[in-house]
C-alpha cells in the first residue's frame, strides 16, 4: 500500500489539477516498474495498492524501495518534492483480501508514523 506524503498540502497549495497530475505521474512510474503479471490500482484519495504475483518477500521489499526512491527523484511536481510512504505485506495461506489489506495498511501507518518517505514490512 502506497500513500503520497502530505498530498493534501499539494492540492490545497497548487490546486486539484496539479494534484491530479501528481497522481497520474506516480501511477505511471509504478506501472512502468512492476512486473507485467502484477497490478497497480488507486485505492482511494492519494493511496495506491500494488498487487504482485509470484513475488517473494525480498523481491517485494526491493520493488517497494525502488518505487520509493524513484518517486523521490522524479519531477512529479515542478517545485514541491513528492515522496511516498509504503507498507508491504505478504499474502499468507488463509489470508482474506481484508487480512492482507489490513496488514499492508498497518505497515503503511508505521512508515508514516516513523517520519514518512520510507518502506515498512509488516511483521
Amino acid at each position: 500500500m502506497i500513500d503520497i506524503d502530505h498530498f493534501k498540502y499539494v492540492n490545497d497549495t497548487y490546486g486539484h489539477p496539479v494534484g491530479d497530475h501528481v497522481l497520474l505521474n506516480i501511477a505511471q512510474l509504478m506501472q512502468e516498474r512492476i512486473p507485467v503479471e502484477s497490478m497497480v490500482s488507486r485505492y482511494g484519495g492519494e493511496e495506491f495498492v500494488v498487487l504482485l504475483a509470484d513475488t517473494n518477500e525480498k523481491e517485494a521489499l526491493n520493488l517497494a524501495i525502488n518505487i520509493n526512491q524513484l518517486v523521490e527523484r522524479s519531477k512529479c511536481h515542478p517545485t514541491h518534492l513528492i515522496t511516498v510512504s509504503i507498507g508491504v505485506a505478504m499474502f499468507l495461506e488463509g489470508d482474506s483480501a481484508i487480512d492482507i489489506t489490513e496488514k499492508a495498511d498497518k505497515a503503511l501507518y508505521t512508515s508514516k508514523k516513523n517520519g514518512r518517505n520510507q518502506v515498512t514490512l509488516f511483521s
